[in-house]
């Protein structure tokens, strides 16, 4: 650690001026994460150095999500890589709208990939102040959890692995417009009663819960050929291109719920149509109708539409008629429940 923020532009005497004042930890994050980039510019020397314009560096800036002048003075090389590399792709200020909804997307997911990341370093952290470690073996332990390069050569993978899996998706997809437009299933799976479980669980036992439910409807989804989309608090939403595979994945998680210990009944929303895939995300009548069959659903039961139950031909699903249900905004809404066909099921009745 203190080799490498040496050959960074610190000697021993700043090394020690930030062990005393208890920022060394900080300093060490900085360098290491910004790849040894000292902080030396202000925000007029950034915007000559890459040429924006500077109300559009604030807006995405904002976009970011940082207020701006947060960061007045610590700007480096960095900074001006990334607003000079943005001023040269897109045609400015034209393109601005889509370089700063971009950039909100992107910064979103951002955001919550550098939360799971640091939480853990964190608490890594705080046990080894708890037991009396001093700021230089802290800023090590710190040192050794965020090797920059690796870390980035793991988020490039994986960045690549997805691109590589959605150009292969858009390609098979009808475009209109400037949208992508899908004909799939969409699935949302909702943990029943969360509101009065938060009330009985203290935050510790809320985070294994959640994070549990999170990772056995991630696991699942996949596991069955489909996506999750986003996770929104205690609800998951996930789509899968054929309606039969939505069906799957909706009994396979209620059935996985059910055996559980940790985790309450599921409740899930399911339905077919046409849908507008756009930023990682997905919208359109089925969407809304997924959702609201998920908020009418009992616990432990997967809610169809019928034109779920018309396009997964002969899946082997139990698809009982409850009638037209009324769904907020969508009016009457002819509904199926859905359970795995047994041998005694008389598929006659489904139709009822």
């Amino acid at each position: 650690m203190r080799q490498f923020l040496q050959g960074h532009g610190l000697d021993d005497a700043a090394v020690e001026a930030a062990a005393a004042d208890g920022s060394l930890v900080r300093l060490t994050s900085e360098r290491l994460l910004m790849l040894g980039d000292a902080a030396k510019y202000d925000a007029d020397d950034v915007m000559a150095l890459s040429g924006m314009d500077r109300s559009v560096a604030e807006s995405l800036w904002r976009a970011l999500g940082f207020p701006v002048n947060e960061l007045e003075g610590r700007y480096g090389d960095l900074d001006v890589m990334a607003l000079a590399a943005a001023e040269e792709f897109f045609e400015l200020p034209d393109e601005l709208p889509e370089l700063l909804h971009q950039t909100r997307v992107m910064a979103s997911a951002m955001t919550r990939v550098a939360e799971t990341v640091c939480d853990r370093i964190v608490t890594t952290i705080r046990e080894a102040e708890s037991e009396g470690v001093g700021q230089e073996d802290l800023a090590d332990i710190t040192f050794e959890r965020l090797v920059a390069d690796e870390f980035v050569q793991v988020v490039d993978y994986m960045l690549r692995r997805q691109m590589l899996a959605v150009l292969e998706r858009r390609l098979d997809q009808t475009t209109v417009g400037d949208e992508t437009e899908v004909l799939a299933s969409i699935g949302f799976a909702d943990l029943a009663g969360f509101t009065r479980l938060s009330r009985k669980l203290d935050a510790s036992e809320l985070s294994v819960l959640v994070d549990h439910f999170e990772a056995r409807v991630l696991d699942l989804v996949a596991q069955n050929g489909g996506r999750v989309v986003k996770t929104i608090g205690d609800e998951i939403m996930f789509v899968a291109e054929d309606a039969a595979v939505g069906s799957e994945i909706g009994l396979c998680l209620v059935d996985a719920a059910s055996d559980d210990e940790l985790l309450p009944d599921l409740k899930v929303g399911l339905a077919y149509g046409p849908l507008i895939a756009r930023r990682g995300d997905y919208f359109g009548t089925a969407v809304n109708t997924a959702s609201r069959l998920t908020d009418h659903a009992r616990p432990g039961t997967v809610l169809g539409s019928e034109e779920l139950k018309d396009a997964a031909g002969d899946a082997p699903v139990y698809w009982r008629s409850i009638g037209k249900v009324s769904l907020k905004d969508l009016g009457r809404v002819p509904t199926f429940s859905l359970r795995r066909l047994r041998s005694d099921d008389d598929s006659d009745e489904s139709d009822e």
